[in-house]
C-alpha cells in the first residue's frame, strides 16, 4: 500500500470524494437512502482518507528536514477546508432549499467544485526525484533500532490482527 500511496497522482486522480457526492445526489434524487450512505459515507470516507494521506506523504518528501512542519501545515489546510465547507454547505442549502431538489443540487455543486479543485491538485502535485534533498541538508544517520515485533506488518497481515480491528473501531 505504501508503494501505491507514493504515486500521489494515481491515488488522487479518481477523486473519490467527488464520486461520493455525486452518488449521494443520485441517492437523494431516487430516494434510496442506502445510496446516500454508500456515497457520502463509504466512497466519500475512502476519498477523504486517500485524499488526506497522499499530499501529506508527498509534503514529507519535499521537506525531509522539517517533516513535522510539513505535516502540520497539511493538517491545518485539511481543517481549513472543513472551516470553509461547513458554512458554504449551509449557505447552499439556504439558497437551494432543503427540499429533495435543493439537497440534490447541493450535492451536485459539491461534487463539481471538489472535482475542479482535485483536478488542479492532481495536475500540480509532484513527488521529488529519488534521492532529492534540500540544499545543504544531509540525511542524518540513525542507528537501526530493533522492532518491537518480529511479525511482518504488511497490509494483508495487518487486517488479520485483533489490534487492527480495535484501532478501526476506535477511529
Amino acid at each position: 500500500m505504501a508503494r501505491f500511496l507514493d504515486r500521489s497522482r494515481i491515488v488522487a486522480a479518481p477523486g473519490w470524494s467527488r464520486w461520493g457526492f455525486l452518488l449521494s445526489a443520485l441517492g437523494v434524487a431516487t430516494r434510496q437512502y442506502w445510496l446516500v450512505v454508500l456515497g457520502y459515507g463509504v466512497v466519500g470516507g475512502i476519498g477523504l482518507g486517500i485524499g488526506y494521506i497522499s499530499p501529506v506523504s508527498t509534503l514529507i518528501k519535499w521537506f525531509p528536514d522539517r517533516p513535522g512542519m510539513a505535516t502540520g501545515i497539511a493538517i491545518m489546510g485539511f481543517g481549513g477546508g472543513a472551516l470553509i465547507a461547513s458554512p458554504w454547505s449551509a449557505q447552499m442549502l439556504e439558497s437551494f432549499g432543503t427540499t429533495t431538489n435543493g439537497i440534490v443540487t447541493t450535492f451536485l455543486v459539491h461534487g463539481v467544485v471538489y472535482a475542479a479543485f482535485m483536478t488542479m491538485g492532481v495536475l500540480l502535485v509532484r513527488v521529488p526525484a529519488e534521492g532529492w534533498s534540500p540544499p545543504g541538508w544531509t540525511r542524518p544517520v540513525v542507528a537501526a533500532r530493533p522492532l518491537i515485533t518480529d511479525a511482518d506488518v504488511s497490509a494483508r497481515n495487518a487486517i488479520r490482527t485483533p489490534q487492527f480491528y480495535c484501532l478501526w473501531v476506535a477511529a
